[in-house]
């Protein structure tokens, strides 16, 4: 016979501590599974001491959303401990996506996804194919453990996925035209248009576009193919910078070897306290590229500093969504698209060398044979 519980339930006799101990070293799957039995869980799940428990386990989430060639779903994992295993959030929506891009918005987790179709017209007599892009914006909600579609304004020019960038409380984009223009997820109607950048790096390239990147109170064009000697197909290396509370604009200094679909990622040197920006692999002229170059915002230099590790090498044609990287708990985190599967690569900001992430490389989904895998990777704040 069971043990009599005084007409209570097991559970409620257990101390708020010892179970607010006990829910916050759960994986995601289990923990949603828990909330969902019955109020007092969710009530318990979304108290503060459960909040800053799950905040010791881990202060930081480092989110990695995958998707494979040929399979048309997405998956979303959430680094726990060191470990991959076990940590999945829901299935992003999937539609039909030519590329997607993982953003963080005070603190929220959105997705954005861009499909494109080229319909045929024959009002003119003959077949003339046009490209249309539509594009769609997902917030994780992570009480209910699912992604809500959020409205964004339709542009009267496509713009181009690699650009989006995260400027305040907007999401600042690069129109097809060439113009900077941002929105808060959730309206429909554009905010804010910045000034055009003084050197044309987009010229209509859907495939070579510049890459956006915020870094304190100014917003930096990098890279991007340059207009002058388009013809030519060449890549432009300039950095423009927009200064944020004066919307005027300065040509710097630039990069050392010009290439499109960098990784961007920013640090405080302690050493020389400053903030530094580095840009990392991305395609050159001729091939994908393992440079890695670090822009001093204050001085306005480039130095060149330790290659990307071979493994982590990023793909030319697929580098734009299939490689990325991300600063996390102190530490640039790379991850590589190559067919081998998914290479991480890490390196501290203090001592600013590459070693393999201290995670085990199985636990990440590898594609197959003859297909590439896609990532993005996000940090965050999730509890």
């Amino acid at each position: 016979m069971a043990p009599s519980t005084g007409g209570r339930k097991p559970f409620a006799r257990l101390p708020r501590e010892c179970a607010v101990g006990c829910l916050a070293i759960l994986n995601f799957e289990d923990l949603h599974a828990v909330a969902s039995c019955c109020k007092a869980w969710r009530g318990l799940r979304a108290s503060a001491p459960f909040i800053a428990a799950r905040k010791a386990v881990d202060e930081r989430a480092l989110v990695l959303n995958v998707r494979i060639d040929n399979a048309e779903t997405e998956r979303c994992y959430v680094l726990m401990k060191n470990s991959w295993r076990g940590g999945v959030i829901a299935e992003p929506p999937f539609w039909g996506t030519n590329d997607w891009k993982l953003l963080v918005l005070q603190d929220k987790l959105l997705l954005f996804q861009e499909t494109i179709s080229a319909p045929c017209d024959w009002s003119s007599g003959g077949p003339i194919h046009t490209r249309v892009y539509e594009h769609r914006c997902y917030e994780y909600d992570l009480k209910h453990n699912r992604w809500r579609e959020k409205l964004i304004p339709s542009s009267r020019s496509p713009f181009f996925m690699p650009t989006l960038c995260v400027v305040g409380t907007e999401v600042v984009t690069l129109l097809e035209d060439s113009k900077l223009m941002s929105f808060r997820p959730g309206n429909d109607s554009w905010v804010t248009e910045f000034p055009t950048p003084p050197k044309d790096v987009c010229r209509d390239d859907a495939l070579h576009p510049p890459t956006l990147f915020c870094a304190g109170n100014k917003l930096y064009v990098i890279g991007g193919m340059d207009s002058n000697a388009y013809s030519r197909r060449e890549l432009a290396g300039d950095l423009q910078a927009l200064d944020l509370s004066t919307k005027s604009w300065k040509e710097c200094a630039r990069m050392i070897t010009p290439r499109v679909h960098v990784l961007v990622a920013e640090s405080f040197n302690q050493i020389n306290a400053r903030n530094e920006i580095f840009v990392m692999g991305g395609e050159s002229a001729t091939e994908s590229s393992d440079v890695v170059e670090v822009y001093d915002t204050e001085g306005d230099v480039w130095h060149v500093s330790h290659p990307l590790p071979g493994n982590a090498r990023l793909d030319p044609w697929f580098s734009c969504s299939g490689s990325c990287a991300a600063t996390h708990d102190g530490r640039i985190v790379a991850l590589s698209d190559n067919t081998k599967g998914g290479a991480i690569a890490a390196s501290p900001l203090s001592e600013w060398n590459w070693r393999p992430f201290p995670c085990d490389e199985r636990e990440i989904p590898t594609p197959c044979q003859d297909t590439g895998c896609y990532y993005q990777l996000a940090s965050l704040p999730l509890w």
